[in-house]
Parts: structure tokens; sequence; C-alpha cells
């Protein structure tokens, strides 16, 4: 029982982390409509930012609050550069370019920082505290605080104050508020400056718990869908709950230790119970609905794809080896982007479960083939068999959920 309470408390705090990128995430909905993938693109810049700056003998404080400013900055030219040119774009749209600014965010910093993963000081002290007759690091206490604090505030913000109410009348029907006289692209610049600033903050304080590295960071972004999923895109308190769910779920199956990777599992089942209990878990907007995303007519142009073959097929025979090896590579990602193609392009719906499809479909092959010396075409067509009854219970959620939903699942 006292490890329960001990994983239960270590919970809370790493939950309190996850609060915080979350309602970025609700704030951005609330301000654009949109959901927000690059979010652990902003909590990466605020981790780094303030990494370089402590390194830099930037005081602590001060390191803090420019780390910030450059995630709210980053925030702000998203929307004014990218974001508000597609606002009338179909959802699916607006989703594919924040996924393309996450990892573009992620390539700049892999490139300029490589894999490495450091474990930082903590930002705030960590003294020795004894709760319930368990002794656990006062930092997460003071992660706890920091998103209770903030989540009240951004309660009393959005319900009682002019700007709040501007926001959540421009989520209601953004052409009324602008014939007020009151701008949505304002409003939606600052709503996207304030939850990324909010993401970054999350960054830099679950750093020194996680690690400070691209993947960790980036990472964030899962269990953060979690929580603003059961807070609706929508609610502070709940979201605030939710995330201190996701963070004491993945805190106490760590503690049963039933095995590596089960506590990230616990995002997933959250998403996946609230999309089937409520079938759609973001509120409607004023603008989101009013494209469609455009669909193909499934007609293939043998007049590109027979000479693109022959040229591929010459490539591979003349090149030198390492040539017809990237070639190779690329080909076989191109095979899995053509499983997207049915997805997006043919059914109009966003799945980001294909690569690890693939990679579920090469684990089996792989192990199959080498348990039972198969060839590799023995192994290939038990690796494809194995994959279609994933492949449909991964569709299962499609059954209540379209769009973004699905994505997120």
């Amino acid at each position: 029982m006292s490890t329960f309470i001990n994983f239960f408390l270590l919970g809370l705090g790493s939950g309190a982390a996850y609060v915080l990128s979350a309602q970025g995430l609700v704030l951005i909905y609330r301000g654009s409509g949109v959901v927000n993938f690059a979010n652990g693109g902003f909590a990466i810049i605020g981790a780094y930012a303030y990494s370089e700056l402590q390194s830099s003998g930037v005081p602590e404080v001060p390191a803090i609050l420019l780390a910030l400013l450059a995630s709210a900055a980053t925030g702000a030219l998203t929307h004014l550069v990218i974001m508000r040119r597609l606002k009338t774009a179909a959802q699916l749209t607006r989703v594919i370019a924040t996924l393309g600014l996450l990892a573009l965010i992620e390539g700049m910093f892999i490139v300029k920082f490589q894999t490495a993963q450091a474990f930082p000081a903590f930002p705030l002290p960590n003294p020795s505290v004894h709760l319930f007759g368990q002794i656990i690091g006062g930092y997460y206490l003071y992660l706890l605080l920091i998103a209770t604090v903030l989540s009240g505030v951004l309660y009393v913000v959005y319900r009682y104050t002019a700007f709040g109410l501007k926001t959540s009348a421009s989520a209601e029907n953004g052409r009324a508020v602008a014939a007020l006289g009151h701008s949505p692209d304002v409003l939606a610049t600052w709503n996207w400056s304030f939850g990324a600033a909010l993401a970054g903050l999350g960054g830099i304080l679950v750093s020194p718990i996680v690690g400070l590295s691209v993947g960790s960071i980036g990472l964030l972004l899962i269990p953060a869908l979690a929580s603003a999923l059961l807070g609706s895109f929508s609610s502070f308190s709940l979201t605030f709950l939710g995330g201190l769910i996701v963070g004491v779920g993945e805190s106490e199956i760590q503690n049963a230790n039933i095995g590596v990777g089960w506590p990230q599992v616990v995002p997933l089942l959250i998403v996946i119970v609230v999309l089937v209990v409520r079938g759609s878990a973001l509120p409607s907007r004023s603008f989101v609905n009013l494209r469609l995303p455009k669909v193909g007519s499934g007609h293939i142009s043998w007049q590109f794809v027979i000479p693109a073959f022959v040229v591929g097929v010459a490539l591979c025979l003349l090149t030198s080896n390492g040539a017809a090896g990237a070639l190779i590579g690329s080909l076989t990602v191109a095979i899995i982007l053509l499983s997207s193609v049915v997805v997006t392009g043919y059914a109009g719906q966003l799945s980001l479960a294909q690569l690890g499809i693939a990679g579920m479909g090469a684990f089996v092959a792989a192990r199959v083939g080498q348990a039972l010396g198969l060839n590799f075409w023995e192994a290939l067509l038990i690796g494809l068999v194995a994959v279609i009854p994933i492949g449909a219970l991964l569709g299962l959620p499609a059954l209540r959920a379209r769009g973004v939903n699905l994505a997120i699942v």
C-alpha cells in the first residue's frame, strides 16, 4: 500500500506537467479551432532554450522567461505565417500542417543537438518531503502547485474577462465577433502565443524528470492529447483532472511492473474510451467544417506509373550499391506512404498509425522467419497476413471517430 501511495504522489507530479501542455492545446483550440500536433515542438523549443541559456550563464528566472518567450513567439508566428492562411481549409489539412511543423522542429533540433539525452538540474527546489508516510521529492509538489494555480487562472480569465469572453464567442461564431469590431485573428494569435508558452513551460519543467532529448520532450504531446480529450478541448478544469489521471495511471502501471512500454499505453486507452463513449471529443466550430477534404477517384495514371517503374528498375540495376540501397530505402517508405494514400486520399481520413503497422509487420516477419528458418518471401507473406487483424483492430475506432478524432487515436 505504501508503494501505491508513493507512485500515486509521483504520478500527480508528472501529471501536472501533462496538464500544462494539455492546457496549451485547449487554449489553441479555443482560440483558432486547430488541434495543434506541433505542441510537442513548442515544448522542445522551451526546454532546449532554457537549457542553452542556463549553460550560457543566464540566471534561472530570466532563462525561464526568455525560453517561454521563444515558445510564445514560435506559436504566434505559426498562426500568422501558416495557420491564418489555412483558416477556411479542411480541418485535416490544418492538422497536417501542424504535423509538418512538428517534424520540422524535431529535425532542426536533432541536427543541432543529435539524439543525446541529458538530465538538467531541477529549475525549482527539490527537498525531501514527508507526506502520508512517504518521502517524495518536493519538485513534484511544486509541479502540482503550478499546474493547479495556472489552471485556476485560465478558468477565471476565460470565464470572466473580456478577452476570455471574446475568445469563447469567436469559438462559437468568428464572423459575429468580427462584426462587433473584434479581430478573430488577433484573438487567435494571442491564444497561439499563450498555448505555445504553456507547452514550453511543460517542456522546461518535465525535462529533469524524463530527460532532455527531442524524443522524450516531443512525446509529451501524447499524454497531453489524452488529457485535453478528457476536457473536450474546452474545459480547463476537466483537462486539469485528465492530466492528473494520465500521470497517476502511468505511474501506477509502472509500479505494477507488468512489462516495458505498458505505462505508455495509458493515454491510448483513455483516448479510445473517450471517443468510443462520446463518438466525437471535439466541440464544433463555426468555420471548421466549411470545407471537407478532397478525395481521389482511384484512377491510376499508367502513363506515369509505367515509365517511373522502368526508370526505378534501371536505377537499381545500373547504379552503385550505395545509391541502389538509398533508392530501395526511399521506395520502401513510398510503399508505406501508399497506405496513407488509401486512407487519406480516397477515404478522407487521417491515420498516423501507418508506420506503427509497418513496424509490426516487419517485427512479425523477422521473428517468425528466423524461428522457422523461412526465406524472405515466405516471411514477407506471414508478416502481411499478421498485420491484417492488427489494422482491423486499429480501425475499429473509425466506426465512432472521424477526421481529427481518428488522427488523435
